[in-house]
Parts: C-alpha cells; structure tokens; sequence
C-alpha cells in the first residue's frame, strides 16, 4: 500500500510540475477545453433523462383516499 501511495504522489508532483511550467494562455485553453468536455457530458445525461422520462408510458392512478377511521366505524354498526 505504501508503495501505490507514494507512487500517486509521484505522478501528482510530476503533473503538478508540467502545469506549473505551462504558459498561461495553454492553461487556459486547457481550462476551457475542461469546461466545453464538462457541458457537453451535462447535455448528453440531461437529453437521456428527458428522454428516459418521455419514454415512459406509467400513469398513476389518482382515485380517493378513503379514511380508515370512518371505515372501521362503520364496521362497528
């Protein structure tokens, strides 16, 4: 365990070096690039959801709810 640990925190010191020698602009596109993969996979869920949810032919019953009080009053007499 010790050994992936220091591993991770290799590769993340190695990523933390590369961006850090970046350019500004390249960092920014990449930030940019970030955010365009980010709201196009928010498009795709929200379009499956709606059409998950369109798609769906279930209807629900809307009938009276009848009080079990009464009910078993009325049973009494």
């Amino acid at each position: 365990m010790d050994k992936l640990i220091k591993a991770v925190q290799s590769q993340r010191e190695n990523l933390e070096g590369y961006w850090k020698q970046l350019p500004a602009d390249r960092k920014r596109k990449l930030v940019g690039y970030a955010f365009m993969l980010y709201c196009i996979i928010t498009l795709i869920v929200i379009i499956q959801v709606i059409g998950q949810v369109g798609n769906n032919t279930q209807t629900v019953a809307i009938e009276h709810i009848e009080n079990s009080v009464v009910k078993l009053q009325q049973e009494k007499k």
